[in-house]
């Protein structure tokens, strides 16, 4: 293929060029038009916001002084210590506190709300009963007198001489002592803390006899400028943003009542400076003018520069694209990183190593086609097929059952099938041409078949007379299998078609599978990596697409996987599945539902099982792809069964060293005792698989 003329690095730098000089093109543009409009509705909005702000940052603190009451209120040894009214004492333990909570003052008040003790003042200063902290004819503070009253109260506490404190007061109780309220000043500290939060100026205010008197600000006025500003008409209480003169400099302002306290009123305005506002943006609008034509030049250069960089990976991604095409799956890739860049190479990384395994599944596939071959094979065996999953295995025996002998003759006598010799070549119903026996099982004889009516390969399995006459439940135990396993449509689970009768004799007619079952990939000793990580895929998405359907199929095992001829995998057998909805009793009183070799501890147990049954199933399977041989075995039924409960199996490297470390920690997990210790679904085991193995290809 040939290069194209111009490279992806120059075009992505010529793009990322252009963006660099429109943007500062259009933050010229920006400033300017913010420049005609701050001096309107965004500059009242500003205001606004700041006060919002201001509110809220007012409301925390007041909390933070409500929460801090409460705790005094509520400590046995402060209100002990109080009790005891000894008033220096008290203070010292008061001015402890203060350095504690970083706060100003703390004022204990009586019933009467006459103040005991004031931080604020020596200790020389504090008698019992105390004076007041205002003359006596100022009436008590609303929210001192909420305390008094026994409910915790916050606001502000206005001193005659205009100072503004935060305030929160809570009933006390101790000795003499009625309330207690602690104090944090509105002062300078506070206002210019919220000026650098708010970006705008403040002037907090109270109000006294003669109108508005100004409390702390961040103008540099002053206390007389201040008092003519706040005589403004303009300033009242929830209006709308307007513009005042203060000394020849334009603001837009905004009044906020904070308390409604009818003796103490008090608020701030929130201000900001038309001119000063105007005059920042202007010098960043000629700053921007000059910066944007000498940096036009150096955006032109790094913009090639940068795009290079960023391209890298994407050219290294299509080198390594060209290799793989030509069959080389080693090409090296870009390391994943957090970016789409890096998120593509990952897949990329795992899409080369599917095709690997792959192509190793098809030559390993082909190897063992002519192995199977060269060999003796079984009745109606083909190069590459044997035993049809939909053959239920004896429980008693982990092995395939082979065609009994005579099968690719006569095969089964009526009093087994209830069919009168099936044999190769017979039509049954005017429709199945019996071609070959592909196996017979505890549950009946599975033959290859082809359907007439409608041209293709089938599989019908002949279920056994016997067990049917005897017990008439099995045709709804089967019916209610294929109901299961019709919800299911995926490309690696075996299609299972319908329950019918066939000249006096019950059978399930199937999808037909020329392949061989996993059982017996098994049985020839360990397989490749690539191959068991492709085969350990497929099973996880038909599983997932079970569980999606609310099936779990409970009684998942190797003689249960199909492996066909492209190495694709089909799980069969719904004969234990069930619905997750469903209840967890047997099919039969006193019969053991699965096969003690893949069984989860719960199953054993007789517990509920759910999806998580079927992923620990599958993680022993997957440990027997791996490690060829199963985790637990054992000389009888009950002692496999108690290795599945109790003992735990052998760590997987012990037994293959080659596997990666992330491999054999998917697999315990897998193999979790307890459900909830195991991957929740087969998506998760399938993605943690692909996760090992493309931590492995890295390593």
């Amino acid at each position: 293929m040939a290069p194209p003329r111009i490279g992806l690095e120059w075009k992505v730098g010529a793009l990322m060029s252009a963006l660099a000089v429109g943007l500062i093109l259009t933050g010229i543009g920006a400033v300017w038009v913010r420049m005609q409009r701050l001096a309107g509705p965004a500059l009242e909005s500003a205001v606004l916001r700041a006060g919002d702000q201001v509110v809220d940052d007012v409301a925390a603190r007041l909390d933070r002084l409500d929460l801090i009451t409460r705790l005094l209120v509520n400590d046995p040894p402060f209100r002990a210590y109080v009790a005891e009214g000894h008033l220096p004492s008290v203070l010292d333990n008061l001015k402890d506190r203060l350095s504690l909570y970083a706060l100003d003052a703390f004022v204990i008040a009586d019933a009467r709300g006459t103040t005991i003790t004031d931080t604020r003042k020596p200790v020389g200063g504090q008698t019992t009963p105390a004076p007041p902290a205002a003359p006596p004819s100022a009436p008590v503070p609303r929210l001192l007198t909420k305390a008094l009253a026994g409910a915790p109260a916050r606001g502000f506490w206005v001193d005659p001489d205009g100072a503004i404190y935060l305030a929160a007061a809570a009933p006390l109780q101790a000795g003499e002592a009625a309330a207690i309220v602690a104090l944090e000043a509105v002062g300078h500290d506070l206002v210019s803390d919220l000026r650098q939060a708010t970006g705008t100026e403040l002037v907090f205010f109270s109000r006294g006899p003669g109108g508005l008197v100004p409390g702390a600000s961040t103008l540099r006025m002053s206390r007389s400028q201040l008092t003519r500003l706040l005589a403004n008409r303009g300033l009242a209480a929830g209006g709308p943003p307007h513009r005042l003169d203060a000394d020849g400099e334009e603001f837009v302002a905004q009044t906020a009542l904070l308390s409604d306290d009818d003796a103490h009123p008090a608020g701030f305005v929130a201000l900001r400076s038309v001119d000063r506002e105007l005059a920042s943006f202007q010098k960043i609008q000629a700053t921007l003018v000059a910066a944007g034509l000498a940096t036009i030049p150096v955006a032109l250069a790094l913009g090639v520069l940068f795009a290079r960089r960023i391209t890298r990976p994407i050219a290294a991604l299509v080198r390594a694209t060209e290799r793989v095409r030509a069959g080389d799956y080693d090409a090296p890739l870009p390391p994943e990183t957090p970016d789409e860049v890096g998120v593509l190479a990952g897949a990329f990384r795992m899409m080369v190593a599917q095709l690997k395994e792959k192509d190793e599944m098809d030559a390993w596939i082909g190897a063992l086609a002519l192995r199977v071959a060269g060999g003796p094979r079984e009745a109606g065996e083909g190069a590459v097929s044997e035993t049809s999953a939909a053959t239920r295995d004896l429980p008693a025996r982990e092995k395939a059952a082979p065609a009994s002998p005579g099968a690719s003759s006569r095969g089964p006598e009526c009093g087994h099938d209830g069919v009168q010799s099936i044999a190769p070549g017979r039509i049954l119903q005017d429709r199945f041409r019996i071609l070959a026996p592909l196996g017979a099982g505890g549950m009946g004889t599975v033959w290859k078949a082809h359907d007439e009516r409608l041209g293709e390969m089938v599989a019908i399995k002949i279920l056994p007379a016997q067990v049917m006459a005897a017990e008439p439940d099995r045709v709804e135990q089967f019916r209610q299998e294929i109901t299961l396993a019709r919800r299911i449509t995926h490309r690696n689970v075996l299609r299972t078609h319908e329950l019918l009768e066939l000249e006096g004799a019950w059978a399930i007619l199937m999808e037909y599978v020329d392949g061989v079952s996993l059982q017996r990939l098994l049985a020839g000793g360990r397989l490749p990596l690539s191959a068991g990580m492709r085969i350990a895929r497929q099973i996880c998405d038909g599983l997932e697409a079970a569980h999606a359907q609310g099936v779990v199929h409970r009684d998942l095992k190797p003689a249960n996987v199909m492996v066909d001829s492209s190495g694709g995998v089909k799980i069969a057998d719904f004969g234990l599945a069930r619905a997750v909805d469903a209840g967890d009793g047997p099919s039969r009183a006193g019969v053991r539902m699965g096969t003690p070799l893949y069984m989860s501890p719960e199953q054993a147990l007789g517990r509920h099982v759910d999806r998580r049954a079927d992923v620990y199933s599958a993680g022993v399977m997957f440990y027997e792809l791996f490690c060829a041989r199963r985790p637990f075995e054992a000389s009888s039924a009950l002692a496999l069964l108690r290795a599945h409960i109790d003992a735990p199996p052998p760590p997987p490297r012990s037994l293959n060293p080659t596997l990666s470390p992330d491999l054999e920690a998917v697999l315990l997990r897998a193999l979790a005792k307890d459900p909830s210790d195991r991957y929740a679904s087969a998506r998760e085991l399938s993605e943690a698989l692909d996760r090992a193995s493309t931590a492995g290809a890295a390593a």
